[in-house]
């Protein structure tokens, strides 16, 4: 009875712990990353996975895999060891899991020298507790950006930026010193092109020029840029102004000599408009001043004719003036005090004409023009009396003087001119000559011949000047445009001898970037095929390590296996004599179990039997006393 109350009590334990345990495996779940993992070729990378919640995960079997490869098995851990004997060969001796961590449910995986081709889904599995979650892996791969330069073009240096080895496929920009990106349509005027290539292992070659212009600080970057796995690179460049085409010296020329250009055609057009407007004005003003002096001198010469022909009529003079103290106060400036009171003193107009005359003879031509002026003023009637005399006397004497009229008797017998444009001009003269008279027209040619005389000479003048102008102007241009051919000539000279030099330097820089590409390309063979015969190595050392790690690891898992069969057998064998002696054990106390109930049962039966007939005696023996 009590082997039957311990089995029920056992099973009783067993069925509660194996509830609970059920509970709890449905309560755990696996968690992973909520984002993809993102690593650089070469780079380590831990891939994340934990049990939630904390529970230990030591004697759990884990297991990784990737469900896009027909070999799925990455990494398996069991019964306390990794177990990769089924791994991908691409991953072995890369993968780990963090054994001491294994205890605070960190299943996390991680992978050494990550390449291209580790990029996938990961699946991490617990079978146990039936749960699995996916990790992606994007790898990704990146170089620094190489630049040089390329050359010049447009007045311009081309710059080349060079990027291999990428993956994904990156962007690659050019900007300024102040950040701004340099593009085909920026107004700086460069030119952009771009080229790509994939190699066969699927990394992304970038190449782009770029042709920039001389600028305050010449700084330009060179920015790669891959946002998928959050990866940029930057290389910067300062090119010498040395590099840039010079035109500076060209513009030195050709800007002070177009300069000068306009400037001299501007200051000769100026001054060209200028003398000509002077010219005008010299003309109007020498028409002006020919015609006022033609008419002074008119005016001159017939009154010194006219002083000169009253002169030799003095006596009909002494004998008809009336006026004689104002003709003497007119000269009382002119003559002394003691002339002018035997002038007072004379008794008669005669002999005062007789003492005025005698003054007048003492006094000179100024004072005789002064006095004959006054008299004019003075006794105009008089003196137009005495020329009307002899009209034609006073006309051969103007003609003789001007030289146009002959000295003989000239008859005319056209009226005067009534237009008035002589009128004007011989104003001065009608006090002295009378209208309408013969030595009015006389006069009046003889100032129109000399009017168009001097206009001839003006005009002869002004034509001369205009000649002399041209010429000096037209010697000047001729001059200019000798200079300027010089300078031209020269300046091309310059500018040929500039070309052939840089074509010679450029050509030499050619030369020079050839030799150093070939160079370089030589020395890059040379380090491939170095590089090529150091990963060949590298590959069979790591093959036969590889083949010698394997034979161990196979040797050690033989000889594991061996030891666990004879653990195993051993075990057997002992729980075998162990379940054998708790048989016979069983069965030893079994036998004294049912010998000790076998007399408990019949010290019980004589007991009972024995109270039985003590209650029969004592039944019966109440009965006899009643």
């Amino acid at each position: 009875m009590k082997t039957s109350a311990a089995c029920c009590f056992g099973g009783i334990i067993l069925c509660i712990g194996l509830s609970l345990r059920a509970t709890g495996s449905s309560q755990i779940q696996l968690v992973g990353s909520a984002d993809p993992v993102v690593a650089l070729a070469g780079d380590d990378v831990i891939l994340p996975c934990y049990l939630e919640p904390n529970v230990s995960a030591v004697d759990m079997m884990v297991e990784w895999t990737r469900s896009d490869l027909k070999t799925q098995r990455v990494h398996l851990y069991r019964e306390g060891r990794d177990s990769n004997g089924e791994q991908l060969p691409s991953y072995r001796g890369r993968t780990t899991l963090f054994k001491e961590e294994l205890k605070n449910s960190n299943v996390s995986l991680k992978l050494t020298g990550v390449t291209l081709s580790d990029a996938g889904d990961y699946k991490c599995f617990i079978p146990i507790l039936t749960r699995e979650t996916t990790i992606p892996l994007i790898v990704g791969a990146v170089s620094q950006p190489v630049i040089s330069i390329n050359g010049t073009k447009d007045w311009g240096v081309v710059l080349k930026c060079d990027t291999g080895g990428w993956y994904p496929q990156p962007e690659l920009e050019w900007l300024d010193s102040h950040g701004n990106v340099l593009s085909a349509t920026e107004p700086t005027e460069t030119s952009n092109s771009t080229e790509t290539e994939i190699n066969p292992e699927g990394r992304y070659t970038v190449r782009r020029y770029v042709t920039i212009r001389n600028t305050v600080n010449n700084r330009f970057t060179c920015r790669v840029v891959q946002p998928q796995i959050n990866q940029t690179r930057e290389t910067q460049i300062h090119v010498p102004d040395d590099m840039f085409p010079s035109v500076w010296w060209i513009v030195g020329i050709i800007i002070p000599a177009v300069a000068a250009i306009a400037a001299v055609v501007v200051l000769f057009y100026f001054r060209r408009k200028q003398r000509h407007k002077l010219k005008k004005e010299v003309k109007k003003n020498l028409d002006l001043q020919t015609k006022l002096d033609t008419e002074e001198r008119i005016r001159q010469h017939v009154e010194e004719k006219v002083v000169g022909f009253l002169d030799a009529r003095r006596p009909k003079l002494v004998d008809n003036v009336t006026k004689v103290m104002p003709l003497a106060d007119a000269l009382r400036p002119m003559i002394q005090q003691q002339d002018y009171s035997d002038i007072c003193a004379a008794g008669t107009n005669v002999e005062k004409m007789r003492v005025l005359f005698t003054t007048v003879d003492s006094g000179g031509e100024k004072v005789k023009s002064a006095f004959y002026k006054s008299l004019m003023k003075e006794e105009p009637d008089l003196v137009l009396d005495i020329l009307k005399e002899e009209p034609d006397r006073v006309i051969n004497l103007l003609g003789e003087e001007l030289d146009i009229y002959p000295k003989t008797d000239v008859v005319d017998d056209d009226p005067p001119d009534e237009s008035g444009s002589n009128r004007v001009e011989m104003i001065e003269m009608q006090p002295l000559l009378g209208p309408g008279s013969e030595t009015e027209r006389g006069g009046r040619q003889a100032v129109d011949a000399l009017e168009d005389q001097e206009r001839e000479e003006g005009r002869q003048a002004v034509d001369a000047l205009e000649d002399q102008e041209r010429e000096e102007g037209r010697q000047a241009v001729d001059a200019l445009e000798d200079q300027e051919r010089e300078e031209g000539r020269q300046a091309v000279d310059a500018l040929e001898d500039q070309e052939r030099e840089e074509g010679r330097q450029a050509v030499d820089a050619l030369e020079d970037q050839k030799r150093e590409e070939e160079r370089q390309a030589v020395d890059a063979l040379e380090d491939q095929e170095r590089e090529e015969g150091r990963q060949a190595v590298d590959a069979l050392e790591d093959q036969e390590r590889e083949e010698g790690r394997q034979a161990v690891d196979a040797l050690e898992d033989q000889e594991r296996e061996e030891e666990r069969q004879a653990v195993d057998a051993l075990e057997d064998q002992e729980r075998e004599e162990g379940r054998q002696a708790v048989d016979a054990l069983e069965d030893q106390e079994r036998g004294g179990g049912r010998q000790a109930v076998y007399a408990l049962e019949d010290q019980e039966r004589e007991e009972g039997r024995q109270d039985v007939d003590a209650l029969e005696d004592q039944e019966r023996g109440g009965k006899t006393g009643c």
